[in-house]
């Protein structure tokens, strides 16, 4: 699969994790599971509360787009590629998933599963100002996408 090298290069890579200091890095390369996802199938499903599947995935490749289906429409919420993170609400907040995640190219992706989060907040703050961040980022964008749908309603 990915080796630990590989896993911390991406990890590395991805905003949320850049800044953690090396020990705390070789801890989380150690715990996250890699995951694989084809394209055309969903990577998460709004609504999913599954315990085992609470945790936010790093993307490493691929690509994939999050939705919610209004009145039978598909509502495009945001366009996902590595190093994005996807799941991070839920990872949070321990809530069933907000909204679908679907894959539109073969993803491969590490998944950080809430104990290890947890521990590497604690440990490290500045991962929590970094992830509030990208939540602000995430929720404005999603804000003005929906204000831009009524705006053409």
């Amino acid at each position: 699969m990915l080796s630990l090298d590989e896993k911390k290069k991406a990890l590395r890579a991805c905003p949320l994790f850049e800044s953690l200091p090396h020990e705390a890095m070789d801890v989380l390369a150690l715990t996250v599971r890699p995951v694989r996802c084809p394209a055309g199938e969903l990577f998460l499903a709004e609504g999913e509360s599954d315990e085992d599947q609470t945790g936010a995935y790093v993307l490493v490749e691929g690509e994939a787009v999050a939705f919610k289906t209004v009145r039978g429409e598909k509502v495009e919420l945001a366009r996902f590629a590595p190093p994005d993170v996807v799941g991070e609400f839920e990872l949070l907040a321990g809530i069933p998933r907000s909204a679908n995640v679907e894959v539109t190219r073969d993803l491969v992706a590490l998944r950080v599963d809430h104990p290890t989060f947890e521990g590497l907040v604690r440990a490290n703050p500045d991962v929590a100002l970094r992830l509030l961040r990208v939540l602000v980022l995430r929720f404005v964008s999603t804000r003005d996408r929906f204000l831009g749908l009524l705006d053409r309603a």
